[in-house]
């Protein structure tokens, strides 16, 4: 990532494990949420014993397994600009919101009831909207929004075929010829052609 000349970032949903002392700072420079490590892949396990066990754990802490507030979501993304910028400040950014629908919800603090279709609007929504208005405040030439996630679930919608699964019927899997428009158009927007130089 250091000597990348672009850095490609998918946001995938704000479904996360909170821990509920807000936000707090790991050095003079940068202060992060309280979020518990998703990297950690506890919470996107399909195993129910694992899944148990990790909420528990969370739980054990004071956190909860819940969706991200726009402004815990905002000051999250802000705060990842500024360690990747802090890595490699040359760099250009590329954000895109994954088009791919929600896969686990199990445990989650779902006190408005909300059905899965309903989660997945939101959390979608809500980091479309926040990415937003941190690009609206950073004003930074270097940081660019790539809509896939519009283009498989708007235009996606629109075409002959299936948006997801036409492949294998995995509700999950983005058709192959959605992905191949969404690589052309990628690469033409962005990609340099290095035989001039």
């Amino acid at each position: 990532m250091a000597d990348s000349n672009i850095i490609v970032l998918t946001l995938g949903n704000t479904i996360e494990g909170y821990l509920n002392n807000s936000f707090r700072s790991v050095s003079k420079y940068l202060t992060i949420p309280n979020v518990f490590p998703r990297f950690l892949q506890v919470f996107q396990s399909q195993n129910v014993k694992h899944q148990v066990k990790a909420l528990r754990i969370l739980k054990s802490r004071g956190g909860d397994f819940r969706l991200g507030t726009s402004a815990e979501v905002g000051k999250a993304l802000a705060a990842l600009i500024d360690v990747i910028f802090e890595i490699n400040p040359s760099a250009h950014l590329v954000i895109t919101v994954s088009p791919v629908p929600v896969i686990n919800a199990m445990g989650l603090d779902n006190r408005g009831g909300l059905g899965p279709i309903e989660i997945d609007c939101q959390t979608k929504t809500t980091l479309r909207s926040s990415l937003g208005e941190v690009l609206l405040e950073r004003g930074d030439d270097r940081v660019h929004y790539f809509p896939s996630f519009e283009i498989v679930r708007w235009i996606g919608s629109n075409l002959p075929g299936s948006a997801f699964g036409d492949e294998d019927a995995a509700s999950g899997h983005v058709s192959q010829a959605l992905l191949d428009a969404i690589y052309g158009f990628f690469v033409r927007k962005y990609a340099v052609d290095g035989s001039a130089s």
